[in-house]
């Protein structure tokens, strides 16, 4: 059974600090004498718990404070240890970590719906403090994921729902894919059973079949770069069969789906990504229509690369070039600045939209449940990625219109849209928005919005600036 030195191991290969190995052994030895007489349902010691969650954070390199308040994250929860025995043993600091992702009891509150609504919303306050919070707040549903199969089938299938709507959404706008690409794979698994196990096998099938395609192109990459004294580092990753089937619901068949196979090559510099782009369109009949710089503009969890899929034969291969640090932050999105400070942590956190939408929804609603809602629709949903007339990216949910575009960026711009050119066309004003859309918006000072408006638009956000105009008019 492991135990902490299973954790330590971990720990070691990034942080030899003996005070921090000395911390870290502590937080065990509380967390195992506060759950001592605790089990959980697999009958295994509670203990287990926090500290699978620990190493969970280790292999992603965490901080010492990280490691001790997981260890440390359910004793204010679930055993009668106090703030003021913690911070003594710990510091504020990890403190103020656990109390983040404490429930708060539900005797509380007169219902399930409003206490998972408020404990919803304390959590994500919680981030908007230190993102911290929510690492170990995903790592704890990764673990309970890991290990849904003691509890019962409904409650497996609430579990995977609640997983699929908030965690997997949340992990995919910190960056971190490893833990997102997991909690698909296993949300899948107790979601649809049955599907899940025949797209695992039509998957081996067939990747076997074309496996022979794939080394063939990756040598051929492997000769080029190698002519050109270019150092590489290449690979090719199978789609998540979760993705997949998301895609077939959507594509109706596999021969559509343009990034069936990836093919990953890291290098160097910048200027070396664009020189492997050129040695690729050399080799293969590039799709231009899925040409992607992701490197000139980043998406909005950081992400980097080049992505450029081409023809093989009769199936589309997609490439993705970047640099070794584009691929570190890729894999763990903020987690790459777990060895800097935590307000370098935060300030990268300050770029993302979601977190900017957190921060206004959050000033914007009094109830939880109005929170919730919004953070629902406006921020935890699929997304399209739409430009300003100046190349400035805009992320909106997917069937978001120009009215929604105009009050994402001021409500001014909305109150008073007059006209709406997408791509250069004169379009209506409830038209669904698609990825790498130019929106150009034109107002007049005379227009106002119209209750019609709020049939027009998606967000939330949008419909409250909508509302406030018309009742003030």
């Amino acid at each position: 059974m492991k135990n902490v030195n299973t954790l330590l191991k971990s720990v070691i290969l990034y942080n030899t600090k003996k005070e921090d190995i000395e911390k870290i052994k502590l937080a065990y030895d509380v967390a195992s004498i506060c759950h001592s007489d605790q089990k959980r349902q697999s009958g295994e010691p509670y203990i287990i718990h926090p500290l699978e969650v620990s190493i969970i954070l280790a292999n992603l390199y965490a901080d010492t404070n990280t490691i001790v308040a997981a260890l440390l994250h359910d004793v204010l929860e679930d055993t009668n240890i106090s703030k003021e025995d913690l911070a003594y043993l710990f510091g504020d600091y990890v403190v103020k970590l656990v109390d983040g992702v404490t429930k708060i009891n539900k005797a509380n509150f007169s219902s399930r719906e409003e206490a998972d609504a408020h404990n919803t919303r304390k959590l994500l306050q919680g981030v908007m403090s230190d993102v911290r919070v929510l690492y170990i707040k995903l790592a704890d549903r990764l673990h309970n994921m890991r290990t849904l199969e003691h509890k019962s089938k409904e409650k497996q299938k609430e579990i995977a729902k609640e997983t699929l709507k908030l965690y997997v959404p949340l992990a995919a706008y910190l960056g971190c894919h490893d833990i997102k690409h997991e909690l698909e794979l296993l949300c899948f698994k107790y979601l649809k059973p049955k599907t899940y196990i025949k797209y695992l096998k039509e998957e081996k099938m067939f990747f076997l079949n074309n496996q022979e395609v794939i080394d063939n192109t990756i040598n051929i990459i492997k000769d080029e770069l190698k002519k050109h004294n270019i150092n590489s580092n290449i690979y090719y990753r199978r789609k998540n069969i979760y993705e997949l089937y998301e895609q077939e619901k959507k594509y109706n068949y596999k021969e559509q789906i343009h990034d069936l196979f990836a093919i990953k090559i890291n290098v160097a510099n910048i200027e070396d990504c664009y020189r492997v782009l050129g040695f690729i369109h050399k080799h293969f009949k590039p799709f231009n229509s899925k040409f992607k710089d992701y490197i000139v503009q980043p998406k909005n969890n950081m992400y980097q690369s080049l992505h450029t899929t081409v023809f093989i034969g009769k199936q589309l291969f997609q490439f993705q070039i970047r640099t070794y640090q584009m691929d570190r932050v890729s894999r763990l999105g903020l987690t790459a600045y777990w060895q800097d400070n935590k307000v370098v942590m935060n300030d990268e956190l300050n770029h993302f939209d979601f977190f900017k939408n957190l921060v206004k929804i959050n000033q914007n609603c009094r109830e939880d449940k109005e929170f919730i809602d919004s953070i629902e629709k406006d921020v935890l949903t699929k997304v399209i990625h739409v430009y300003t007339p100046n190349g400035e990216i805009i992320t909106l949910p997917v069937d978001s219109t120009p009215i929604d575009f105009a009050y994402q960026i001021h409500s001014s711009l909305g109150n008073h849209i007059s006209a709406v050119l997408i791509n250069g066309t004169l379009s209506k004003f409830d038209e669904k928005l698609k990825d790498f859309d130019v929106v150009t918006i034109i107002t007049n000072e005379k227009q106002k919005p119209s209750e019609d408006w709020l049939e027009k638009c998606k967000t939330s956000k949008a419909k409250r600036k909508i509302l406030k105009n018309l009742n003030n008019q």
